[in-house]
Order: C-alpha cells, then structure tokens, then sequence
C-alpha cells in the first residue's frame, strides 16, 4: 500500500487596530493506492533486515498477483437474419459477467 499525504498552510493575518489573529484550518490532502513493485524495493533498500523479510512477501504477491481474465467471447448464431440496419446492445452482470439482456436496434 502506497499512502501520500501533502498538507497546504495558510498564511496568518495579524489586525494592528484590534489586536486580532486570523487563520485558516490546514489543507491535508491522502491519497493511497497499491505500491508498485520499484516503490516496494525502493522501501526494502531502506529498511532493516526484519522489515525486508515482509517486503520480500509483498513482492512475491505483486508477482504472483492476480492474473488479468480472459476476453469473453461472443457468437451470433443467426448472424444471417442481422443486416446493417440493425445494432445490437448486450447488457451484462456487473459481478458475474453474466448477459442479462440484449437489445435490438433499427437504423434508419
């Protein structure tokens, strides 16, 4: 994991005449992600002997990470019955990638 955090002051204002300060609240800005595999032996450079055992298991997942799914494929079957006059829209699971509908278009 991969955390940066920058934070933006303000300047202060001091009013002569009534003796008053005014301020604004620091800006803190996070912003976190999933390392990548230079950042993690960047880190393990730096770090003690311990810690770099745990770097060393952090890499072996990034490595080993999940392979990317392959393309689904899709047939037409009646490819026959569609002209270019017609567009088809497939709708499909967002979980399961399941189709869960299609629509048929006519152009015109």
């Amino acid at each position: 994991m991969r955390v940066a955090v920058a934070t933006k002051a303000h300047p202060v204002f001091y009013t002569w005449h009534n003796r008053n300060v005014e301020h604004s609240a620091l800006e803190i800005a996070i912003s976190a992600g999933f390392a990548t595999e230079a950042e993690l032996l960047a880190a393990k450079s730096m770090v003690k002997a311990l810690q770099a055992g745990q770097i060393d298991v952090l890499l072996k997942l990034l490595r080993e990470g999940e392979q990317p799914k392959k393309p689904l494929r899709v047939e037409i079957v009646n490819a026959g019955e569609l002209k270019s006059d017609k567009v088809i829209s497939i709708k499909r699971d967002e979980n399961s990638g399941k189709m869960t509908g299609a629509i048929v278009a006519y152009v015109t």
